[in-house]
Parts: structure tokens; sequence; C-alpha cells
């Protein structure tokens, strides 16, 4: 029950991301692309990717680390 509710957790923090951060995150870590595909798909350099996924982690991190805000 626990692990259902962090990935509930999870999915919810990922729906609260700009376009672009979810976007990036999704395909960095639910796909085998590699950052230059990853770019290519979406149109962006290979280093943005990257950047990108950085400030995507660090604001999910601030997501679900806030107390009681769903």
């Amino acid at each position: 029950m626990a692990a259902r509710d962090d990935r509930a957790a999870l999915r919810a923090a990922v729906d609260k991301l700009p376009q672009d951060l979810r976007a990036v995150v999704v395909l960095t870590e639910l796909s085998d692309l590699t950052y230059p595909q990853i770019g290519e798909a979406l149109s962006i350099p290979a280093g943005t990717v990257g950047s990108r996924r950085n400030r995507a982690l660090k604001r999910l991190r601030e997501i679900l680390e806030k107390p009681g805000d769903d």
C-alpha cells in the first residue's frame, strides 16, 4: 500500500512540473534514450536536456518534501 501511495505522490508531483521540465524528466527517467536523442526529439541541445533534468529533479524533491501539500 505504501509503494502505491509513493507512486501516486510522485505522479502528482510530476504533473505539477512545467511541460518543458516534465517532458525531459519523463524521457530521461523512463526511456532508454540518450540525452542527444531526447534533445533531438524535443528540438533542444543535449546540454539543455541535462540542465532541465537537474531542475526538474530539484523541483520534484521540493514538492515531495513539502508537508501536507498534495
